[in-house]
């Protein structure tokens, strides 16, 4: 199977999740020494280094990876520039670019020993065929029938000294990646690689014949938590949530009707995107993460890979796109998230003003809107022709609202009995779908009262991978995998990914010496 192999292996820089319906890659770009030392020169000179960086035109493209300690719960309304990302900011309301520093001699020497355990290039001919491979990449945005380069979600990270970039296909499109990659021969200079998920279990013999190349299994929910929090402790505007378009709209205005509103209230009110800063210390322990592919896996999370599966359900990404398959003649989830938006689910769904008229006093009573949901294509069922006036992107709608409240009230129910106001909506599922993260927003902060936040991430649905390169450094590199206590510390060996996140509050406790001094 390894016929034709160089004996070069330059997979430590790829980290793969495989799930059931979307598979996503992520490989690392190191930079060049002298670009590495450019950066940390002017980090170290107190230069300010924007997030965002400036191409040749003067857009802003990628973000960069930050230590910066974020405040818990700080809230910054938003608007997205023309790349989709949020900007801070300042009590002004202008835009303002927090400051990278790495004045303080720990926070150098931590980003130096991270950096040296990220050395990739081991000679001229390992350093040729990175070349090579990251040359390809470039060429290409999209792969194969199913394959698309996320270039937006791209960033750099100093601690590490290169930058992130992400790719994703649809799992059922296996074979058509693995006759790719040998017809390009990428498969040459590769023998291993870190990988996680169902499939890289089911599809570890096809990549071994096919290819010659083995996969290091990692656990699939330590990698998730373990690339989940590298992102949180590293990339600044990571974390945004949903809020009302308009604040003096009230938060359950009974007398609204479906006459007055273009759709459901969520769709109509709460599209205002509104970025939400994070914390990786103890205060911001615990939260809840809610994890969308196939299906929903529900974890506790206590502290840096401190993680318990607390739940789940078996209707999730999966359920929505087999039925759209069934339901519409679109053959591409991305594809079907496009038809959901122009659908227009009070056509399919019975709404409580279906029961009680728009009008009713008893819906006061109740407390009640007339225009939310009774029952789910309820309606369909008081026709004589239950398709008569129903188009395509009508169900897609209706049937993305529907699994969407399910998955809501399931993570409610749960973010009740653990005691987590924080519940983070991640996963594949959640890529390029607004509405869903709409309906989420809404329907949390509807049935908790306001109490309990529906918070999300940009990178959702590579955490997994992520998690997989980080978690496959640290087995190449001989250094223990951290478990959550302190043997490894004691021991004075950090794991690559510990160390990155507690150098949030490494850098809160000497800024707060320095104030105090001050």
């Amino acid at each position: 199977a390894d016929d034709g192999k160089s004996g070069l292996c330059i997979g430590n820089i790829f980290g793969l999740d495989v799930g059931g319906t979307l598979a996503k890659l992520v490989y690392f770009e190191q930079m060049h020494a002298s670009d590495t030392h450019s950066s940390m020169h002017a980090a170290s000179s107190g230069i300010r280094v924007d997030d965002q960086e400036l191409n040749s035109e003067g857009n802003i493209h990628r973000r960069f990876s930050s230590t910066i300690v974020r405040g818990n719960g700080n809230e910054h309304d938003s608007t997205e520039n023309g790349n989709g990302s949020i900007p801070h900011l300042n009590g002004n309301g202008k835009p303002s670019h927090p400051k990278r520093s790495c004045s303080c001699p720990a926070e150098r020497a931590s980003v130096k020993k991270v950096a040296s355990c990220m050395d990739f290039t081991r000679s001229f001919k390992h350093e040729e065929a990175l070349r090579n491979f990251y040359e390809f990449a470039r060429r290409h945005d999209t792969y194969g029938e199913t394959g698309v380069k996320e270039k937006h979600l791209s960033f750099k990270s100093r601690e590490l000294g290169g930058e992130f970039h992400f790719i994703r296909f649809e799992t059922r499109n296996m074979d058509s990646a693995l006759r790719l990659i040998k017809t390009n021969n990428l498969h040459v200079n590769i023998r291993e690689m870190g990988a996680t998920g169902g499939g890289a279990h089911k599809y570890a013999d096809d990549w071994e014949k096919a290819l010659g190349i083995q996969m290091n299994k990692q656990e699939e929910l330590e990698a998730m938590v373990v690339g989940m929090q590298f992102v949180l402790s590293s990339v600044v505007g990571e974390c945004y949530t949903f809020k009302p378009r308009d604040e003096e709209l009230p938060r359950r205005k009974t007398s609204i009707s479906s006459e007055t509103m273009d759709g459901p209230v969520d769709d109509w009110w709460w599209s205002r995107k509104v970025k939400r800063d994070t914390a990786t210390d103890n205060a911001s322990y615990p939260y809840l993460l809610v994890t969308i592919g196939t299906g929903v896996s529900i974890l506790r999370i206590d502290g840096p890979r401190k993680h318990t599966r607390v739940s789940g359900s078996t209707i999730g990404g999966g359920t929505y796109y087999g039925l759209c398959r069934l339901l519409t003649t679109v053959d591409n989830f991305q594809d079907v998230l496009d038809l959901a938006k122009e659908g227009d689910p009070t056509k399919v769904d019975m709404m409580v003003g279906d029961i009680y008229g728009a009008h009713s006093d008893a819906l006061e009573k109740l407390g009640l809107p007339a225009n939310i949901v009774a029952s789910s294509f309820g309606k369909l069922v008081a026709k004589h022709d239950p398709a008569d006036g129903v188009t395509e992107e009508d169900l897609a709608r209706a049937l993305l609202l529907m699994i969407t409240n399910n998955i809501g009230q399931v993570a409610y129910l749960n973010a009740c009995l653990y005691k987590t106001p924080r519940i983070y909506f991640v996963g594949n599922f959640l890529r390029h779908n607004n509405l869903s993260a709409r309906r989420l927003a809404y329907a949390i902060d509807y049935w908790s009262g306001g109490k309990m936040e529906a918070l999300f991430l940009e990178h959702e649905g590579y955490f997994g991978a992520l998690g997989a390169f980080l978690l496959n450094q640290e087995q190449r590199n001989g250094q223990p995998v951290f478990t959550g206590d302190d043997s490894s510390a004691k021991d004075g060996m950090k794991s690559i990914a510990q160390t990155l996140l507690q150098r949030a509050q490494e850098t809160l406790q000497l800024r707060t010496k320095s104030m105090s001094s001050s």
